[in-house]
């Protein structure tokens, strides 16, 4: 195994799960549970980014997540449905923003 790509491979790890953690709960880092939330998420974006056949597949789920999120509110778990609205809707940026580069070659979105 190549030692450059390996320690890319860390640090990419490490910048997600920090970038999600500082998204979700900003500096405050006192519980390891909180933890959890963004190692899914970088589970999720390094799956998106890396096997892109799983990109429709992530964009579905997401939308179903969504309409999840909307069954809550209509039943008035305020909290449950905050929980499952926020990975839904950070699901569906993963997933355009693995998108974009694709949009932007093909002449949708002009660089600058």
């Amino acid at each position: 195994m190549n030692p450059v790509k390996f320690l890319k491979g860390i640090l990419t790890v490490c910048f997600l799960i920090i970038l999600f953690n500082f998204l979700e709960y900003g500096f405050k880092w006192d519980r390891a549970e909180q933890f959890i939330y963004p190692i899914i998420l970088m589970i999720v974006t390094l799956t998106v980014f890396y096997v892109s056949k799983l990109r429709k597949l992530f964009l579905i789920s997401s939308f179903l997540i969504l309409l999840v999120m909307i069954f809550l509110y209509l039943l008035d778990e305020l909290n449950p449905a905050n929980i499952v609205g926020s990975f839904g809707f950070a699901l569906l940026l993963i997933v355009v923003a693995s998108y974009l580069p694709q949009i932007v070659r093909k002449g949708f979105v002009e660089k600058y």
